[in-house]
């Protein structure tokens, strides 16, 4: 019996109406019959069904012969900055198959930026504490700080000495 994955998507957000987030169905070896599977969402901390997309709940069939298939998720564009977000897609109740791996991550890039001289860290849209819908909203000050004079020590068994931060 062939095994069902899916894998991580990601989509950049739109300012308004809906894009597409879509996850991708594999199957381990085809298949001579069709294999079916549910994929359901689910909301996270960051993510909001209604808000930031269409909660869906589908049975996906893997045509006979095929290797693949697509499950999509409706994302709702909005003018917030905000970080990146994440949502859940997971399948359950398999036809024909047997899943080896059960759970994806979708992630909605946000394309947002209302603030001058935001930092340049590639990591920040992942720093959800720093925004306005979800923590301290520190970027509207972000230009008038800079924490110049300021020292920091970290006591981490963790510390990544070779970070340009440090």
């Amino acid at each position: 019996m062939p095994t069902i994955s899916i894998s991580d998507a990601t989509v950049v957000e739109g300012n308004d109406g809906i894009t597409n987030l879509v996850f991708t169905l594999t199957l381990s070896t085809i298949s001579s019959d069709s294999v079916t599977v549910a994929v359901k969402t689910t909301a996270t901390s960051t993510a909001t069904s209604g808000i930031d997309f269409i909660a869906a709940n589908s049975v996906v069939t893997i045509a006979a012969g095929q290797t693949s298939s697509t499950f999509t998720v409706q994302v709702l564009g909005d003018l917030l900055f905000e970080p990146t977000e994440v949502l859940y897609a997971t399948l359950s109740n398999p036809s024909g198959g047997v899943i080896a791996d059960a759970k994806a991550i979708g992630r909605i890039v946000d394309n947002d930026s209302p603030y001058k001289n935001l930092p340049t860290d590639s990591f920040l849209k992942y720093q959800w504490h720093l925004y306005d819908t979800t923590g301290i909203n520190v970027f509207p000050v972000w230009s008038s700080y800079t924490g110049r004079g300021v020292r920091v020590a970290v006591f981490d068994w963790g510390v990544d000495t070779t970070n340009t931060d440090l």
